[in-house]
């Protein structure tokens, strides 16, 4: 009885383990990439609109008026959080 414990213990921690670095090394770095990048699309578009009001002319007011933003600071802005959740330096 005492033996069938043991296994049966070793294949818990094994398996607790296992699912934690399943949940290390893939979940959480996925999870990260998709708000990063969610996050991104909507900080580019609001420093277009700051672009635009700077520029003192309306000249990305059709972009903005569809959603749109520009792929660097969307690029930039992936990057940088990234970089703070600890997946990229």
């Amino acid at each position: 009885m005492k033996k069938i414990l043991k296994y049966i213990l070793s294949g818990l921690g094994i398996l607790a383990v296992l699912v934690g670095a399943f949940y290390w090394y893939e979940w959480r770095p996925s999870s990260i990439r998709k708000e990063c990048y969610t996050l991104s699309g909507e900080k580019a578009k609001d420093l277009l609109k700051i672009k635009s009001e700077l520029s003192g002319y309306d000249k990305y007011k059709k972009e903005i008026e569809k959603g749109l933003f520009l792929k660097a600071d969307q690029d930039s802005n992936y990057a940088d959080c990234l970089n703070e959740n600890g997946l990229e330096k």
